[in-house]
């Protein structure tokens, strides 16, 4: 199933799920509700890719916008459930959200991590170091 944002653009979900959605009233909405009222809502919390990257990169942050998104309605096992409608079961919140947002093709963990290993690695010579990252690496994928 495909839903058509106000952008123009088209997001691709499963349709075959059983999944409900309520509105921040406590009535039920469908999963193509639910995405538009996301998508109208996330200016709000950041304004473009590069805001969003910023926000994430940063724990601080990324629970501030997790937050938000909480006071806007939208428990984390309402997006847990919306990685599973965009087969981004094994990918970040941030892919989720830059999915909707700007229509970016969600990656892996382990695809980010394979792809960003070298500059991840680059400052750090020490055996214990990168070892210590290796272990961190791969309780993250």
């Amino acid at each position: 199933m495909k839903v058509r944002l106000y952008d123009g653009k088209e997001r691709k979900i499963q349709h075959t799920m059983m999944t409900s959605f309520w509105s921040t009233d406590g009535s039920p909405i469908s999963a193509t509700e639910f995405i538009e009222r996301l998508f109208g809502d996330l200016p709000v919390l950041f304004k473009d890719e590069e805001e969003l990257r910023r926000i994430w990169g940063r724990p601080d942050t990324r629970k501030a916008l997790r937050e938000g998104l909480e006071e806007k309605g939208y428990s984390r096992e309402q997006l847990d459930e919306l990685k599973s409608m965009i087969n981004a079961e094994k990918r970040d919140l941030y892919d989720v959200l830059a999915y909707i947002a700007f229509v970016q093709t969600p990656i892996t963990r382990e695809k980010r991590v394979s792809t960003n290993r070298r500059s991840i690695f680059k400052c750090y010579f020490d055996k214990n170091q990168q070892d210590f990252l290796k272990f961190v690496l791969d309780h993250y994928i």
